[in-house]
């Protein structure tokens, strides 16, 4: 099976990759459907009593607090949707490794953070760094999350087909992350997130990885992109991906996200929620990194 090279070591299988723009549901309804995300809250109520705020959509997120009422108080948060029933399933598996020595990382729990499921899918890499996720909800947008002690949490996007994923990860360090925006010049803030986009390619029959690919975030938050060059550092004189395909965000604030290829032709099958031509959604989350990837030619 080929594999195809990703962000940080993160590997797909292209099997599967080939199966992410199979429709489903769609992560950015707010109408309190099966993917749905949160209501929108309450406005505040009238003689001091606050607003009702929104409830989540089913498998969504709690809604915002109302606003405060003429001398009133604010309305409270929503509560989140009840889990969804994903119906037919497939499995994510691979191994997770350390992005700077490129060993196994044992004890990593992976789980499905997105939709929200009953029980909550999860596992954990064993001593040779290798797990197995069953119970991850086939042609949804999902999040898989990666959680070791001492490295930066990762969550990478995806809409799954319908066949099993080959999912492998090379993960940062708390310190390869400081070092990396030192060498930017910044300061890592973990009140904020980081994002890693990856763009791929045939190389010979094959899948690797593809320069020349210029990323950016919508709406505009944070530090970047930051381009990586040959030797896996950052270079600030790149405009685009280099032969190494990655491109990194720092300190974006948390919130939802587009990620776009606007100038190069990256049509897919691409790694994020509501994958589309040269472009996905995502999520960022404060000390987190969000993982997307691109199909390109």
């Amino acid at each position: 099976m080929r594999r195809v090279h990703g962000i940080l070591g993160a590997t797909v299988a292209s099997m599967a990759l080939a199966g992410l723009l199979v429709g489903g549901c769609s992560s950015d309804s707010n109408t309190g459907g099966t993917c749905g995300t949160a209501g929108t809250g309450g406005t505040g109520g009238t003689a001091g009593t606050g607003g009702t705020a929104g409830t989540g959509g089913t498998g969504g997120t709690a809604g915002m607090d109302g606003g405060a009422g003429t001398g009133g108080m604010a309305g409270g948060g929503g509560t989140g949707g009840a889990p969804v029933d994903a119906g037919p399933t497939l499995t994510v598996s691979g191994i997770v490794s350390n992005s700077s020595t490129h060993n196994a990382v044992a004890n990593v729990q992976v789980c499905v953070t997105y939709p929200k499921l009953a029980p909550k899918p999860c596992t954990t890499t064993d001593s040779n760094g290798l797990y197995s996720l069953a119970g991850v909800p086939q042609q949804w947008d999902v999040t898989i999350s990666f959680d070791a002690a001492t490295y930066v949490p990762a969550d990478v996007y995806a809409h799954t087909g319908a066949s099993d994923v080959t999912l492998p990860l090379d993960m940062l360090t708390v310190t390869a992350a400081t070092g990396f925006a030192t060498l930017l010049g910044k300061t890592f803030d973990p009140s904020k997130g980081l994002v890693f986009a990856g763009a791929n390619t045939l190389v010979d029959g094959g899948i690797g990885r593809f320069a020349g690919a210029s990323f950016a975030l919508s709406p505009v938050s944070g530090d970047g992109p930051y381009y990586v060059d040959a030797s896996g550092a950052p270079n600030q004189s790149l405009t685009s991906t280099s032969v190494a395909g990655v491109a990194a965000f720092l300190n974006t604030a948390p919130g939802s996200y587009d990620m776009t290829v606007p100038s190069t032709n990256c049509g897919g099958p691409n790694s994020g929620w509501s994958p589309a031509a040269n472009k996905v959604s995502l999520k960022t989350t404060a000390g987190r990194a969000s993982v997307v990837l691109f199909f390109c030619q």
